[in-house]
């Protein structure tokens, strides 16, 4: 609701989800948006609408959080906070599923990567792995820039074909 705040987007959120109000209070500080909370979605950064749309995306403390090209349109220091934010959320026993194009971002925090080509998986594995064959010439499909790539973080390692 890009009229609301970002406060009243996740107070919003946290009702339809029964999740106690002091937990937007937490997001709100976790993911470095505190100054920006009482403005209308509408009138915020990229970034910092990316920050709030994390910020949801964990709100109800999922087990699995899905997604798509949450580093598009970030500058350095929100690209650093995000990076930040997912190896934590890493240690906190999530698992996450990340979908972008960035290889080497994504290789930077996967344990797993997969390859996608053509809405299937061509290649996937330990990240280190999968990268190394990319990089050798060795992968079944060649990576041009803007293949989709999906990285898994933690607890939850793709399988596909390899």
């Amino acid at each position: 609701y890009r009229a609301l705040t970002v406060r009243e987007n996740l107070r919003h959120q946290a009702r339809l989800l029964e999740v106690a109000p002091a937990r937007v209070e937490e997001l709100i500080e976790r993911v470095g948006i505190s100054r920006r909370a009482d403005e209308p979605i509408r009138n915020l950064s990229r970034g910092t609408v990316q920050r709030a749309a994390a910020a949801r995306a964990v709100l109800s403390d999922p087990k699995l959080i899905l997604l798509d090209e949450p580093q598009a349109g970030l500058d350095g220091p929100s690209l650093a906070a995000l990076t930040a934010d997912l190896f934590a959320l890493r240690r906190d026993g999530h698992a996450v599923v990340v979908v972008a194009h960035d290889l080497d971002w994504l290789a930077s925090l996967a344990d797993d990567l997969a390859i996608l080509a053509a809405g299937r998986i061509a290649l996937a594995g330990p990240a280190a792995e999968v990268v190394g064959r990319i990089l050798d010439g060795t992968a079944p499909v060649s990576v041009p820039p803007g293949v989709a790539l999906a990285a898994a973080l933690g607890v939850m390692p793709l399988r596909g074909t390899a």
